[in-house]
């Protein structure tokens, strides 16, 4: 599987989220697209930015499986702290 690019990444997971119409709520805000983007900057640094963990992601998603940069539950918390929930 090829490495891609910061700028591939993200354009595959914007045409994921478009492609998806069964995605939860969470994915499409603004809070996921940081933490998403901190997570293959991760990838990125050590080499192991491929298309197919950008997939298998939003596929983990779909089938209600959190992404491993996404803590949901304290995310979650600290939204209902600021009055966002």
């Amino acid at each position: 599987m090829n490495k891609i690019n910061i700028t591939q990444a993200l354009e595959k997971f914007d045409s994921l989220l478009d492609k998806y119409n069964d995605l939860p709520d969470y994915v499409y805000t603004l809070e996921y697209r940081c933490k998403f983007y901190e997570w293959i900057r991760t990838l990125e640094r050590k080499k192991e930015l491929k298309n197919y963990k950008i997939v298998n992601v939003l596929t983990a998603e779909r089938n209600r499986e959190t992404a491993p940069f996404w803590d949901l539950e304290k995310d979650v918390a600290k939204w209902i702290r600021k009055g966002k929930f």
